[in-house]
C-alpha cells in the first residue's frame, strides 16, 4: 500500500515538473514575441505621445482616429499628460534597450543570458509601476464631460483591455525570473 502510494506520489511530482517545464518554455516564447512586437510599436505608436512631429502623419492620423474611437484618453489627446509623457520617455529610453536585449535571450534560452535576471526584474519593476497609475486613471475617472476618453463601459473596458497586458506580462516575467535557481539550464549532449 505504502510502495503504492509513494509511487503515485513519485509520477504526480515528475508530471508537475514536466508540466512546469512546459509552462516556463511557453512563457519564455511568449515574452520572446512581446518583447520583439513591443519594439516597433514603442518607436511607432507611444512615441507620438512626446514626438509627433517626427512621426509620418498618416501614422499619427491613424493612431489618433483608433484613440479617438476606442477611447484611449492619453493617445488622443494633442497634447498627452506630462505623467504619461514621462512613461513613454521611460519605455522608450529604458525598456527599448532591454527588449534589445532580451530578444535574443529569450530567443536562443541558453544559459549563456543567464545574467538576464538583474535586467528582467529592473524591466518588470518598471513596467509594473509605469502601468499603474494608467491604468488607474482608465478605470477610475469620469470621462464623461472630458474630449477625450472611454465614455460608455464598452470604450472602458475596451481601452483597459489594450493596456492590461503590459501589467500581466511583466508580472508574469517577475515571476518567470525569480522562481529558479537560473533562467536557463545548460543544456547537456548526449553522446
Amino acid at each position: 500500500q505504502n510502495d503504492s502510494q509513494l509511487f503515485c506520489l513519485l509520477w504526480a511530482f515528475r508530471l508537475l515538473r514536466l508540466t512546469m517545464g512546459f509552462v516556463v518554455r511557453a512563457l519564455d516564447w511568449l515574452f520572446f514575441v512581446f518583447f520583439l512586437v513591443h519594439i516597433p510599436i514603442t518607436i511607432l505608436i507611444d512615441t507620438q505621445a512626446v514626438f509627433k512631429d517626427f512621426h509620418p502623419k498618416f501614422l499619427v492620423d491613424f493612431t489618433k482616429a483608433w484613440a479617438v474611437d476606442n477611447g484611449d484618453p492619453f493617445m488622443a489627446a494633442d497634447v498627452a499628460p506630462t505623467w504619461f509623457q514621462t512613461t513613454i520617455y521611460a519605455e522608450l529610453f529604458f525598456q527599448v534597450p532591454f527588449f534589445l536585449l532580451a530578444v535574443p535571450a529569450f530567443f536562443s534560452q541558453s544559459a549563456g543570458y543567464n545574467w538576464m535576471r538583474t535586467p528582467c526584474v529592473m524591466y518588470s519593476a518598471q513596467a509594473i509601476t509605469a502601468i499603474l497609475p494608467i491604468l488607474a486613471e482608465l478605470a477610475l475617472v469620469d470621462y464623461s464631460e472630458r474630449e477625450f476618453g472611454p465614455k460608455t463601459s464598452e470604450q472602458r473596458l475596451g481601452v483597459l483591455a489594450v493596456y492590461v497586458p503590459f501589467l500581466i506580462v511583466p508580472i508574469l516575467l517577475l515571476w518567470r525570473t525569480l522562481s529558479g535557481k537560473s533562467m536557463w539550464q545548460k543544456k547537456v549532449k548526449c553522446t
